[in-house]
């Protein structure tokens, strides 16, 4: 699985690493990537497939990771290591590498048996506490500075070196100040020199002026003289400075020991870092560049679909190519600049980077082999220096590959057999072809001779291809087509590129009959293929079509579907709720009638009204089932008429779930009518089925909880009083129907005496109600004229 650098160069290899390198984060990474070298075994290539597959997920779903603060540390974790002392630039660099590894194993981390098993594993190997970069940032600020909370000690110093240096300052200002030194200051200031404070005094003067001199202007008029009487005051500022500058090589030995402590994590930490930065660098080109895992096959087949040169990018034509299953070698003819070589290159290259563990940009499903060497042969080798010819560079390459091709091997020959005679070079190049054919080899070759087009259509093991050439635009589409040689179109390409036609046609008049004849034969397959592709695209389009209507049609249906079962479950809620509100009405007139002081025979018969009320509801609220969409799934299941009915008998009465009678056979519709307790019901036959297995009945909502003795103040009265009119009103309006529903001839209405607008409201709707046959106010011992006693209508 070894690939010659030559072999590199020839295919372009280092360009696309270089575009891996490009989307590295860490230098290391990036020497990684354009040194990237191809797997040395089946298992490599498929794992770092899978890696490079893992990333381009994670990327996809969470983003690429950040590299920010990672560098290659590893030099100075060496050093201390080995005992040195790292400066504040170092410790920080250090420290923001530890923070950025810990960073990107947050953001890349994944359960190990996940999909991202492979990146798990990798950042399992990152194993830094938070501890050391915590020391180095309390210790050192950003721009390199010790802080004064790097140690107590250190505090302490320099709190009193700057008390210190305050008052020798101020006792300098004194001096400066003083009469008697006027004349001797060049200037009144004061500066530092070699770090203690100093005073500009004339050059005349520094005889007289008591003190040390520690410098001179470059013009030597000025001298910069240390009071004496501020020496020792220096003296001990000096000394602070000293111990501070102690203190601080203190913390530095004590933070790289830290680093040292950690030496080994850190360098497996980086290590893993620069194997991430590499493969999310391969998962950012997968993205970049719009490619696909391929397949790795273990029998030496290459098989692209749609695939594209990667430096061409969209600028390349997507070819279909396949080599090594019932073909062992190819042959690819037609013009020049037709595509013939960029196909060679594009096999060669997508290989190269499949072996790299990147993907290739060719669609799904595409599948190259890892097995034995590549060996290329492209371009033109001639050297003057070697005194090679064309011919020569090319036969000395092959002679090189013959040498070393085994089963397995894929080779790449452009424009075999070139160079010399053509008769002589396609003899050559066939028994080339042959030879390696039966090495068990997989190659891949073009040329111009129609004289090996021949024998590589007649070769059970060979088949030929070629690059489509456009007729009528006298151009080459690059499209590559399977199984037909194709003409070279030399002449075309002349006169398409300026040539004199008079020269061109009598280069056709000198051309061979035969080969005249066989040109015009390969231009009319061409033409008939084109035609016979064209109609292929056709029914493909129309099946298309057709896919696509079907498609909106069954989105269509189940549009419908939803729509449908939306308003039956509108219809069963707008039941329920009805039903719950009748409860409630039944539950709030019981309470009424409990506590009426009169209870008689009247009552009783009202008892009796309200028990056949009742049924009514429940049968109601039964019916009301026949839309509910959950009774479909039996009803579906017993579609067939059972023929063995006839009325009289018992039935089950499937959407309404209730037992029976049946009462008709079916009528032309597929109805048949039925008595359900006292409802006279006509229904579907498929709802129709012997009681023998029911499905469970199921309750109804707001009906099954009622019991009679709940429904007894329907019969009697309606307490209104107390309401505002319009909820009045509505509660009055729900009254009357289930009253007349009950066949009650009068009830008596509640309102109180109040003000009066009550009655009012309620005596201007009885008038107007359609189930009103007259009212009167209640006689005193009927509730007076707090009460309004209703006839209804029969």
């Amino acid at each position: 699985m070894t690939v010659d650098s030559s072999v590199n160069n020839q295919l372009e290899m280092p360009v696309v690493l270089d575009e891996l390198a490009r989307r590295t984060h860490t230098q290391r990474g990036h020497d990684r990537a354009a040194g990237l070298r191809s797997a040395t075994s089946l298992e490599e290539a498929e794992r770092r497939l899978g890696e490079t597959t893992q990333a381009r997920a994670r990327i996809e779903t969470a983003g690429a990771p950040t590299f920010g603060g990672i560098s290659d540390v590893g030099p100075l974790v060496t050093r201390a290591v080995r005992g040195g002392t790292l400066d504040a630039s170092e410790l920080l660099q250090v420290a923001e590498c530890a923070h950025g590894l810990r960073q990107l194993k947050s953001h890349v981390e994944a359960p190990e048996d996940g999909e991202y098993g492979a990146l798990s594993s990798l950042t399992s190997q990152i194993e830094i506490d938070d501890l050391l970069e915590k020391d180095v940032f309390r210790c050192i600020g950003e721009g390199g500075e010790v802080r004064d909370s790097a140690s107590e000690r250190l505090r302490e110093l320099r709190r009193e070196a700057h008390h210190l240096a305050r008052a020798v300052q101020a006792r300098v200002y004194e001096i400066v100040a003083e009469t008697r030194h006027r004349a001797m200051l060049q200037d009144q200031l004061v500066t530092l020199r070699n770090g203690r404070y100093c005073v500009p005094i004339k050059s005349e003067f520094k005889g007289e002026f008591e003190g040390v001199v520690h410098d001179r202007s470059g013009s030597g008029a000025t001298f910069f003289v240390e009071p004496v009487e501020i020496v020792n005051l220096n003296n001990r500022l000096r000394e602070l400075h000293i111990d501070a500058a102690e203190e601080v090589e203190r913390i530095f030995h004590e933070l790289s020991g830290e680093v040292a402590s950690r030496g080994e994590r850190i360098r497996a930490a980086l290590s893993a870092a620069e194997a991430l930065d590499l493969i999310f660098a391969k998962g950012q080109l997968s993205i970049d560049w719009d490619c696909n895992a391929p397949r790795i096959s273990k029998d030496g087949i290459f098989h692209l679909v749609s695939g594209r040169h990667p430096l061409l990018y969209l600028a390349a034509v997507p070819i279909d190519i396949s080599v090594g299953k019932d073909t062992l070698a190819l042959l690819i003819t037609g013009p020049n600049t037709g595509g013939k070589t960029v196909a060679l290159k594009t096999v060669g290259v997508l290989t190269l980077m499949a072996r790299c563990g990147l993907h290739i940009p060719a669609a799904a499903g595409s599948m190259v082999s890892v097995l034995g060497e590549v060996f290329t042969d492209i371009g033109d080798d001639q050297s003057i220096s070697r005194n090679l010819s064309t011919f020569s560079a090319h036969l000395s390459r092959i002679i090189l590959i013959l040498e070393r091709a085994e089963q397995g091997s894929l080779i790449l020959l452009d424009e075999i057999g070139t160079g010399t005679d053509p008769e002589e070079g396609a003899a050559l190049a066939s028994a080339v072809l042959e030879e390696l054919t039966m090495r068990g080899a997989r190659t891949i070759a073009t040329s111009h001779h129609g004289g090996l087009k021949a024998f590589v259509h007649l070769h059970p093991d060979m088949k030929n291809a070629a690059v489509e050439f456009d007729e009528d635009n006298m151009k080459p589409t690059f499209r590559l087509l399977d199984g037909l040689p194709g003409s070279s179109h030399a002449l075309a390409m002349a006169e398409r590129l300026g040539m004199n036609s008079k020269i061109v046609e009598r280069a056709r008049r000198h051309l061979d009959p035969g080969r005249r004849a066989v040109d015009r034969l390969l231009t009319d397959l061409d033409a008939r293929r084109h035609a016979l592709e064209t109609d292929q695209q056709a029914i493909a389009d129309e099946r298309r079509r057709v896919r696509d209507m079907i498609a909106s049609l069954e989105e269509q249906q189940e549009a419908v579907r939803k729509d449908r079962a939306h308003v039956f479950t509108e219809l069963r809620d707008r039941g329920r709720t009805l039903l719950q509100d009748a409860h409630t009405e039944i539950q709030d007139i019981l309470r009424s009638l409990r506590t009426a002081k009169r209870e008689g025979k009247e009552t009783e018969v009202q008892r009796l009204r309200l028990k056949e009320l009742e049924k009514r509801v429940e049968d109601a609220a039964a019916l009301r089932v026949s839309v509910d969409p959950v009774c479909t799934d039996w009803v579906c299941a017993n579609r067939v008429w059972d023929a063995t009915l006839h009325p009289g008998d018992d039935v089950y009465l499937g959407s309404v779930r209730r037992a029976g009678i049946l009462l008709s056979l079916p009528d032309e519709s597929g109805l048949v009518w039925a008595r359900a307790g006292n409802l006279r019901l006509q229904v579907h036959a498929r709802e129709v089925s012997r009681p023998a297995s029911p499905p469970p009945a199921k309750s109804v909502a707001g009906v099954s909880g009622l019991r009679l003795e709940r429904a007894l103040a329907t019969a009697t009265q309606l307490d209104l009083h107390g309401m505002r009119v319009q909820q009045a009103v509505e509660k009055l309006d729900r009254y009357l129907d289930d009253a007349v529903l009950g066949d009650l001839e009068s009830v008596r209405i509640i309102h109180g005496i109040g003000t009066g607008a009550l009655r009012k409201a309620i005596h201007e709707h009885l008038s107007r109600h359609p189930s009103v046959a007259t009212f009167r106010m209640a006689e005193m011992d009927e509730g007076g004229p707090g009460a309004t006693i209703v006839s209804l209508h029969a």
